[in-house]
């Protein structure tokens, strides 16, 4: 929906502008986007957008701090659910402003975007994205009635009804679309290039200011007949309240014409999000392309058209709204550099009481565009309140980056790996380095290990209080990949395994990887040119080698390894425990996601976990895994716990009575991971608007909730 927009306009500055840019960040098609805030017409109390996002959105995914009491209205909401593999709670939601009545009333394909109420507040009409087009649709307030109104490109504008409510515009029709809702009449605006990069209605509904890309900035009749061109250029248009002036982006410029025709002037030239008028008419709110150092947004900003003072309310990721009265302003806020939804953040215009109103643990959803208007939901029940336990923590260490992606185990049980990717080693080279990390609750100390300078990524690794070893990812031009073997602490390469080639121990392999560890002993794969699975183990001396374990039939790959246990795949929904001299323990015919722990193995399908007996296979524990906020996602067994995720909420199972617990991770953001060894358990994750966001936290075995 945005491509042609940001590819034409060439700029973060204008891609910022309708909230969609977050560096190297996108969602799931492809496109960035970020949170925008659309203020309706309608019931416009001096609290409304406040009672609206303090009321009902801190009901529904947590508030941080108490701004206002709540005033009657409803409110539609774009929800994205941070779980990846949980769709079905993407799309539009309702809810009244008090939190209540909370129902979701679209599920989308790919996203259903833009929701704006039409002026009596019966109707949201919202840009539906599907793989290969976009279409313009009009629902109830419930999300019956479905009415697809034609294909469009956008909604972009404060609001695309007339002020009468008969009729809507969009990006379509080779231009703008203006379609009457009584009659089914489409009119079609033609501009240069079919490019509509924002437009606005006139106070009275008789015109429309549009951005021509060919033209510029363009004064039409509702029926398409221009009446002026303004400038020679005017990204995202908007119409003073009067009716008597028009403020736009021109590059990155931000400035203000008269309707009638005349000079522009020049207001900012670091603009970059598209303006919006106080309901007095006498200021301007947009974003910047103002970078600070350490952040990755631009500012909310306000100017004083008359007077030309402008005022830094805060950072943004996003478009900001003015309250109805003016006072305050709703905006969003990345927590941090690696999420791709935004929380809601509210201030003053003076940029005094910033506060956060939403935050994404432990319901996991963001909210990437909202709009309201008075009147209530009918038949809705409010989002239930997830409650939490907090953690007893034994050590913490605060990490000078952001989120850890995964916990592996590490020479003690009082250890935990996890990965820090260097960056960047010579851009104009293309080459990079990554660092693993042993961080010893015993010594509360950490061992790093940085690779050398590389042409390509890391793709897995595993360490012992020995040996680091890493494989990487395959070579482009030929597919082929490399096992490399270092001391902890150092760089230097003393042994490596390639496909491809004829290399030690192993002769000549198709394929090689993954690599596991048990703490005490690496495991890699290799495959032959038939396919065939082989596993080995690293055995340590002055040049490490490796040593094959033979394995039983039908093994199709390496899982995990755990106390002297290998897991792997024995064909369609079946799984072998093996020694590290090949004797099998146990096999096991289940379906799912697997993790080793000990002499357990946990086994989870759908919203059901099963244990086994490592050492027979018999059945242990058959419990029911929660789906509060995503599907269930097994990370790690031990201790008598099983640690899953159902979206952000880390969830600690416990195996003997079933006693499943939420854990307290305060200003999460994104999923955590954990890893439990004999000591207790490993937990990493971001929290959210600090600089050292990384986070990582040990909870001794006897202190498990």
């Amino acid at each position: 929906m945005h491509t042609e927009y940001q590819e034409t306009v060439g700029s973060r500055a204008c891609a910022e502008s309708r909230g969609l840019v977050v560096p190297g960040l996108s969602n799931r098609d492809g496109r960035d986007f970020g949170w925008r805030g659309v203020v309706s017409p309608v019931g416009r109390s001096s609290l409304a957008l406040v009672a609206v996002v303090s009321a009902g959105i801190a009901a529904h995914v947590g508030i941080g701090s108490a701004v206002a009491a709540p005033t009657p209205g409803k409110i539609v909401l774009v929800a994205r659910a941070l779980s990846s593999v949980d769709f079905a709670r993407d799309g539009l939601y309702v809810m009244n402003a008090d939190g209540s009545g909370v129902r979701q009333i679209t599920h989308d394909v790919v996203e259903d975007d833009e929701p704006h109420w039409s002026p009596d507040g019966r109707l949201v009409a919202f840009v539906d994205v599907k793989p290969t087009s976009e279409w313009i649709v009009v629902v109830r307030g419930d999300g019956s009635g479905r009415r697809v109104l034609g294909r469009g490109i956008s909604l972009a504008s404060p609001n695309p009804w007339s002020p009468d409510g008969r009729r809507i515009a969009w990006g379509g029709c080779d231009g703008l679309c203006v379609y009457d809702l009584a009659s089914a009449r489409l009119t079609a605006i033609a501009l240069g290039r079919s490019e509509v990069f924002g437009f606005s209605w006139s106070p009275d509904g008789r015109k429309l200011a549009v951005h021509d890309s060919v033209r510029g900035l363009v004064v039409f009749s509702r029926t398409g007949k221009q009446l002026a061109v303004l400038a020679r250029n005017g990204a995202f248009p908007a119409f003073s309240p009067d009716g008597k002036k028009i403020a736009f982006l021109t590059r990155h410029k931000l400035e203000i014409v008269p309707a009638a025709g005349g000079r522009p002037r020049l207001l900012d030239r670091h603009a970059g999000g598209a303006p919006s008028w106080s309901p007095d008419g006498r200021r301007l709110l947009y974003t910047d392309t103002r970078l600070r150092t350490g952040h990755f947004a631009g500012n909310v900003r306000v100017v004083d058209t008359a007077t030309g003072t402008n005022i830094r309310v805060d950072d943004t990721g996003g478009i900001a709204r003015w309250s109805p009265d003016g006072s305050t302003i709703a905006y969003g806020r990345y927590p941090t550099s690696a999420t791709f939804g935004q929380d809601v953040w509210l201030a003053y215009a003076n940029g005094t009481r910033r506060s956060q109103l939403t935050d994404e643990f432990p319901n996991g959803l963001v909210y990437t565009d909202l709009d309201w208007t008075s009147g209530s939901v009918p038949n809705g029940k409010p989002v239930p309140k997830l409650d939490t336990v907090p953690l007893t923590v034994t050590a913490e260490s605060k990490l000078g980056y952001g989120h850890v992606w995964s916990l592996n185990r590490a020479g003690s049980p009082k250890s935990v790996a996890y990965r820090s990717d260097a960056g960047e080693c010579d851009p104009d080279a293309e080459t990079e380095s990554a660092t693993f990390i042993v961080w010893d609750i015993s010594t509360q100390s950490s061992l790093a290990t940085t690779t050398s300078c590389q042409e390509l990524s890391v793709e897995s690794y595993a360490v012992t209080s020995s040996l680091d070893a890493w494989m990487m990812e395959p070579d482009p031009s030929d597919g082929l990949q490399t096992v490399r073997v270092a001391r902890p602490g150092t760089e230097t390469v003393i042994a490596s395994w390639d496909s491809g080639y004829e290399s030690p121990d192993i002769g000549w392999r198709s394929g090689i990887g993954p690599l596991v560890s048990d703490g005490t002993t690496i495991v890699f794969e290799t495959r032959t040119a038939d396919g065939g699975v082989q596993l080995w183990r690293i055995a340590d001396g002055d040049v490490p080698h490796a040593v094959q374990i033979p394995l039983p039939s039908n093994v199709t790959g390496l899982i995990d390894a755990d106390a002297g246990r290998v897991l792997v795949g024995a064909g369609k929904n079946s799984y072998a425990v093996i020694g590290m001299d090949g004797a099998v323990l146990a096999r096991v015919s289940s379906a799912g996601s697997a993790a080793l722990g000990g002499d357990l193995l946990g086994i989870a399908s759908g919203d059901t976990l099963r244990v086994y007996d490592t050492n027979s296979g018999s059945l242990r524990y058959q419990l029911p895994l929660t789906r509060t906020t995503g599907y269930p996602q097994l990370l790690s067994i031990g201790n008598g716990y099983a640690a899953y995720t159902s979206g952000i909420a880390l969830h600690l199972l416990r195996l003997n009575d079933g006693k499943d617990s939420i854990a307290d991770l305060p200003g999460e953001t994104g999923p955590p991971v954990a890893r439990f060894t004999q000591a207790g358990l490993f937990i990493g994750y971001e929290r959210a608007y600090l600089r050292q966001s990384g986070r990582l936290l040990f909870v001794a075995g006897a202190d498990m909730p």
